[in-house]
Formats: structure tokens, C-alpha cells, sequence
């Protein structure tokens, strides 16, 4: 029935063709998962007696698989309804209903819809089958609180799940189900260049050239990359430490906001290349009017400043933070500079910053000055904290003046993004 609807990509019927109890299938970016995994899910209410599960790192990707699925049950013209729970919150978790029921063949199905943020919602129920979408975003723990709730589970196999996702490095779903081989998983895998309706080779070469070659190996190609302790930027190297000289009146000035240390980077950009001319570490007490005189001494006069500091987590209305930009422009100002603001409104998300770094890395466009000894220093120790979690050990090594840099860089980027280039908006 489900086959026949559209025409669907070599992964998406291997995922349906399974008869495997688990599915882990690995896809690239645009490739049609959330698709697939609809398709699944209406499979399943065709064939399958019982309540089935669908979960996701957080409630609302959760519902947009379930809005494909309601799509396709109305192209069908099947009667369902969605009764979500008002004011679905932890609080009303003991009697929320999230039930999407579908009238097949004069038949009620049901399928009940959690998040993995909120693991009460996947405690309670017994599930002849379920999907998992974005399954490496969540925690393993969230995993095993959901899996008793299997039908048969620990005995004979009487259940189905599908756990579909874009990679996120060698995680908890690599350890249990790809590094051990199991009769029990079917493994599937599929890059980016499966979606033959959305993603042509113009697409692809628009990523290659904008993303590192480990994050295309990984968003686009779907392949599983490590990142055990590895080196953040694993791209640097000495051969982008050169003298840097200033060219021209305007410079891009990131800052990390901290009292100790206080951090910062003066850089320009020119075409596509960055060169980090100077770097500012205040080691104790640094305030507004210290990183407003390591600004003025590496400046030259009345030269025009795009200022990018630490966004402080989208909260850059708090009061301390606002006055530390404001007192700093004011300062920059008095001096006879100007100054532009150009602090985002949240900082940029760590994968996809560092990868960035490493892009440009990688094709040469970054260059830093051999008195930049803090920023040298922060691309030879970042390292990330644990496997699969992209997240910077502070507790090993905390690079507070590459973190100003990428500010200054991301915004550049993030202020052309347009539709067709937006992998990391």
C-alpha cells in the first residue's frame, strides 16, 4: 500500500523491506528521512496491531515526522484526529494524552507521540513498534527507559524500531549497534545525493565547497566520523602562522566577554581570506575600559570597527551584558573610531563553528600572526570532551581567545546566508 503512494529512494525501501527488529539508518542531510520515517509509521498502522511510539530529541521534531504522516493520511483520504495534550508540559505528563488516532480499513490505530528530552513521556505503554528521529541526538538513557516498553522484549522479537538520524560522530548508537555486527540491526546508510528531487550535483558542490571535508564526509555523505578526544581543529597547522600586516581602515574585532581572562582577536577579512592580525588576553580583572584600551593599541586611528562579542545565550538583553557592549562602544566611539555592532543574537552552535574554522583552514583562508601565541595555543589544545559529544573539556583546555575569533567569523558568514547555502544557519 505505502509503496505504491510515491516514488521512494533506495534507502527508504530498504527501511520499509526490513524485517529486522532493529533499523539504524544513517542519513545525509535533505536525503528524505522525516519521509521515511512516515512512511514507516503508516506501515505500520496498516499492518500492525498495537500502539506504536514515535520520539525524538525534543517534542516538536517529534511532530514534524508526525505532520508528514498526516500529509500522507490525508492524500490518502484516511480520517484521523491529533489529540494533543494543552499545555503539554512536565507537569501534565502523568495524564497527557499526544495520541494520533487513524480510522484503516474501519479499524482505530493509534500511535503516541513523546520526546526524549522529557523521559516520563517514553516510560508508560507497551509498543508493537516505534521511530526514533535524530536518534544520535539523544542520550543512551533516554534509550533505556524506552526500551521496556517493547512488546516481547527480552524474549521473542514482537516489536519494530526504527531509529533514523544524520550522524553525530561515533556515539552511543555506533558502541551498541554498528561496531558489533547483530542479526538482530539492519544498518543502512545513505548520502545526501539519494534525494534525486531536491539535491543535485549543483547542491553538492555548493556544500563541498562550503563545508570541511569532515563535515561534508559526515552531513552530507552520512559517514561516521570520530571524534574521541580528537583535536577540535584538527585542520590547523603551522603553515598558517605568518607575519600579518593591516591593510586598509576596517577591522573586525571579536571579543569574549570574561573577567578573567579577557579575551579578544583584531582581524580583517579580505575576499575570502581571514587574517588574525592581533589577539588581546587580559589575564586578571579585564572590564570594559581595558578591553577598550587593548582595542585602541592595536588600532590605528579613526579606522572603522565591526564589533562581534559573546552572545551569552540569546539573553543579550540581560543588563550587565548589554552595558558591557554599550560601554565598550562608547569608549571605541570616544576615541574617534567607528564602531558597528554586529553581536549576534546566539552564539553559534559548536559543531558547526569549529567546522567552519576548519574549512577555512583546510583551503588556506585563515592566516594568524605568530604574536597571536593565545590563539595558537587554543587550536593545539581544544580538544573535545568525550566520544560523540561535541562539546569543548574546559576541564583540559578552555581557548577563550579562539572563541572571540569565531564570533567575528561566524556573523560574516551567517550575514549571507541565503537559501541554498544555509547548512549552518
Amino acid at each position: 500500500m505505502t509503496e505504491q503512494v510515491v516514488k521512494l529512494f533506495p534507502f527508504q525501501m530498504k527501511i520499509l523491506n526490513s524485517s529486522r527488529p532493529i533499523i539504524l539508518s544513517l542519513v545525509g542531510r535533505a536525503a528524505g528521512k522525516s519521509f521515511a520515517a512516515s512512511y514507516f509509521l503508516l506501515k505500520k498502522l496498516t499492518t500492525v496491531d498495537g500502539m506504536g511510539l514515535l520520539f525524538s530529541p525534543t517534542y516538536k521534531q517529534s511532530e514534524i515526522v508526525l505532520l508528514y504522516l498526516q500529509n500522507i493520511c490525508a492524500q490518502l483520504g484516511l480520517e484521523y484526529c491529533y489529540n494533543r495534550a494543552p499545555g503539554f508540559a512536565r507537569s501534565s505528563l502523568p495524564t497527557h494524552n499526544n495520541i494520533f488516532s487513524v480510522i484503516i480499513n474501519g479499524n482505530l490505530k493509534q500511535l503516541r507521540v513523546g520526546s526524549a528530552d522529557i523521559p516520563d513521556s517514553l516510560r508508560s505503554g507497551s509498543y508493537s513498534y516505534a521511530v526514533c528521529d535524530e536518534a544520535a541526538f539523544i542520550d543512551e538513557d533516554s534509550w533505556n527507559v524506552f526500551l521496556p516498553t517493547l512488546r516481547g522484549n527480552g524474549v521473542d522479537f514482537f516489536y519494530q524500531v526504527l531509529l533514523v538520524t544524520s550522524p553525530n560522530g561515533m556515539g552511543w548508537l555506533y558502541d551498541k549497534f554498528i561496531q558489533t555486527p547483530s542479526e538482530q540491526v539492519e544498518f543502512i546508510q545513505a548520502p545526501s545525493s539519494e534525494n534525486i528531487y531536491q539535491v543535485d550535483q549543483a547542491k553538492l558542490d555548493l556544500w563541498r565547497e562550503t563545508l570541511s571535508a569532515r563535515a561534508y564526509s559526515q552531513e552530507i555523505e552520512a559517514q561516521i566520523i570520530s571524534t574521541n578526544l580528537s583535536s577540535i581543529f584538527y585542520a590547523f597547522s603551522k603553515d598558517a602562522v605568518q607575519p600579518q600586516a593591516a591593510i586598509g581602515s576596517k577591522f573586525l574585532v571579536g571579543l569574549d566577554q570574561n573577567v578573567s581572562p579577557g579575551a579578544g582577536t583584531i582581524i580583517q577579512q579580505r575576499d575570502t581570506h581571514f587574517h588574525i592580525l592581533d589577539e588581546i588576553y587580559i589575564d586578571d580583572g579585564a572590564t570594559y575600559e581595558s578591553y577598550v584600551r587593548e582595542i585602541i593599541k592595536r588600532l590605528p586611528a579613526n579606522c572603522t570597527i565591526d564589533l562581534c562579542g559573546d552572545a551569552s545565550g540569546n539573553a543579550r538583553n540581560v543588563a550587565a551584558l548589554q552595558t558591557f557592549y554599550t560601554s565598550v562602544i562608547a569608549g571605541l566611539k570616544q576615541a574617534g573610531l567607528t564602531v558597528y555592532d554586529k553581536t549576534l543574537r546566539s552564539n553559534p552552535k559548536v559543531y558547526q563553528s569549529r567546522e567552519e574554522i576548519n574549512r577555512l583552514l583546510e583551503r588556506k583562508l585563515l592566516h594568524v600572526d605568530p604574536r597571536c601565541k593565545n590563539l595558537i595555543r587554543d587550536f593545539e589544545r581544544a580538544v573535545w570532551k568525550q566520544k560523540g559529544v561535541f562539546e569543548t573539556d574546559k576541564a583540559l583546555y578552555d581557548p577563550h581567545v579562539c572563541e572571540s575569533m569565531i564570533y567575528s567569523i561566524w556573523q560574516t558568514r551567517t550575514s549571507k546566508v541565503t537559501a541554498t547555502n544555509s547548512f549552518f544557519a
